[in-house]
Order: structure tokens, then sequence, then C-alpha cells
């Protein structure tokens, strides 16, 4: 994930799917407090949960959201219009967030 896609999540809620340093996937549902370049690290995301490298996040989505949702996949790199869903919150819980 490049910085400048990282920066378009700041201030929301998202799921998180990414690898810590031994490869176990982890899915971390969290604010995002900032994307940011760490000099001699790379790129991060801050969480309140997690500081996460951008080069270990597999996927992300927004979380709550009742409009439109963007959806990172590691996949194909990058946020496009064939990358955005609609559809409500599974969840009355998140709905109300």
């Amino acid at each position: 994930m490049l910085l400048s896609e990282a920066k378009t999540f700041v201030g929301k809620v998202c799921s998180i799917s990414w690898l810590d340093r031994t490869g176990a996937e982890h899915i971390t549902v969290s604010k995002v407090y900032d994307a940011t370049l760490v000099p001699l690290y790379g790129g991060y995301l801050v969480t309140d949960a997690d500081d996460i490298r951008l080069d270990r996040i597999n996927s992300m989505a927004l979380v709550g959201e009742t409009a439109e949702e963007a959806i990172y996949c590691h996949s194909n790199g990058a946020l496009s219009p064939e990358d955005r869903i609609f559809n409500e919150p599974s969840e009355p819980a998140l709905a109300a967030a």
C-alpha cells in the first residue's frame, strides 16, 4: 500500500488485514489516526490498536459506513472505481458507531 492510498483512510474506522514479522495474519478493527513515513523504517499506519507497516497490509476496508465503502486489496494494489462497493453494515452496533 502506498502512503497516498493509506492517507485516504485517516480518521475512519477500518478493518485491516496484515501480516506480522513471522508471517501470521492478523485482522484489526481500529480507527486510523495517521499514515506517515518513519525514516529508515518506511510507511506506517498509526491506529489506536497497532502501528502497522504499509508493506505488511493485505487488505483494508471501512467499517460501519452506511454510504460508500472503499476497499484496498493487495492483489491489485490500488483504489479504483471497480474496488468500491455499496452495502449496509451487517451489525446494528456498527451502524450506531
